[in-house]
């Protein structure tokens, strides 16, 4: 039975997506010169030990290999630390605790999964004698808590805030955050996410959502032995906008330019910005556009390159100040949009 079978007769269903996501890895055991730890006997196909990379949360960069939830599973992939590559060897997974199952996934890839609370080792071994390649510590802990967090690809290049709210009327791409008692994140990639709104998975704990009005928004998620509502903040005013500080780039080079929109204290995500460039330098194609309150640029002669980045009578700036000379220049100025930027749009000007 669904997770979500007592909450989607409520409100609705899903929808499904991948998005590739920024990573890091957890050393295991033997990655300390690669010393065999106590009691252990180990193969030496791999002398320099194991790397571990387990699912990465959508709205922070990298987090190893986190703690799974209590009822959940997460794909934990394998690199071999001698050649920086995906493990090629045959290997057997176990583990020590019982709290906890382990499956092959793939080449280089095992699903862990957890059953209960508890800690143990996760052991990748030698198929011929059971001999180790390396081990990794894990743990597992019940869900204390769930809350919606805006992705890194809406709060770029920040990590996003405790206070935030999404713009009425546009999509905008939220994460749900999963913690344990202590405030610590745990990984459950069979979460579940629905709304009365539409809803895009664009990875295992995020989803682009298109909230109508302001008010509260509900999501019902799934994840791990827990069902919840889980609230996002909608609004349709804003207070302030800001940019950022002065940039200096050579001619030819690139730069990100970021704005950030306030509702009073309360940071908005999904704002529909429209950017004016004025000055030697041309938006990015909309392909290369990767973050939704930024606009990326190439300069294109010496100078100052003013953004101007707008929403409704609202407006903030942020310059760059070229360095260097040119073959050629961009004309003075021009607009682009988040949400039409073509190919052609992208040269500043007519």
């Amino acid at each position: 039975m669904s997770k979500l079978f007592a909450l989607t007769a409520r409100i609705g269903g899903v929808g499904a997506a991948v998005l590739a996501l920024a990573a890091s890895t957890t050393e295991g055991d033997r990655s300390n010169a690669g010393r065999c730890p106590a009691g252990e006997q180990c193969a030496d196909d791999t002398p320099e030990g194991l790397a571990f990379e387990g699912a990465q949360v959508s709205w922070f960069i990298g987090n190893g290999v986190a703690h799974t939830a209590v009822g959940g599973a997460q794909t934990v992939r394998i690199t071999d630390n001698l050649t920086d590559a995906a493990l090629d060897l045959p290997f057997t997974p176990k583990v020590t605790s019982a709290a906890h199952q382990v499956s092959v996934a793939a080449t280089a890839a095992v699903t862990l999964s957890a059953s209960a609370a508890g800690t143990g080792y996760l052991r990748i071994t030698r198929v011929a004698d059971g001999y180790l390649f390396d081990r990794l510590a894990i743990e597992s802990r019940p869900i204390a808590r769930m809350q919606a967090r805006p992705t890194m690809n809406e709060s770029w290049p920040g990590f996003g805030t405790e206070s935030w709210a999404a713009w009425a009327g546009e999509r905008v791409e939220v994460a749900v955050a999963l913690y344990d008692s202590g405030g610590g994140w745990l990984i459950d990639e069979s979460l579940e996410i629905a709304s009365t709104v539409q809803v895009v998975r664009t990875a295992w704990d995020a989803a682009e959502i298109l909230p109508l009005a302001a008010g509260t928004l509900e999501l019902a998620v799934g994840a791990g032995d827990r069902n919840e509502l889980v609230q996002v903040t909608v609004v349709d005013t804003l207070t302030q906008v800001s940019g950022p500080g002065p940039q200096t780039r050579a001619v030819g080079g690139t730069a990100e330019v970021c704005f950030q929109a306030f509702d009073g204290s309360v940071r908005v995500f999904g704002v529909p910005w429209s950017f004016q460039i004025t000055g030697p330098g041309q938006a990015l194609a909309a392909a290369e556009q990767d973050h939704p309150s930024c606009l990326e640029l190439r300069t294109t002669g010496a100078g100052s390159i003013t953004v101007t980045a707008s929403i409704g009578n609202r407006s903030a700036t942020g310059t760059v100040e070229v360095t260097g000379s040119a073959a050629r220049t961009a004309p003075a100025s021009g607009w682009v949009s988040r949400t039409d930027l073509g190919e052609r749009a992208a040269a500043v000007g007519d």
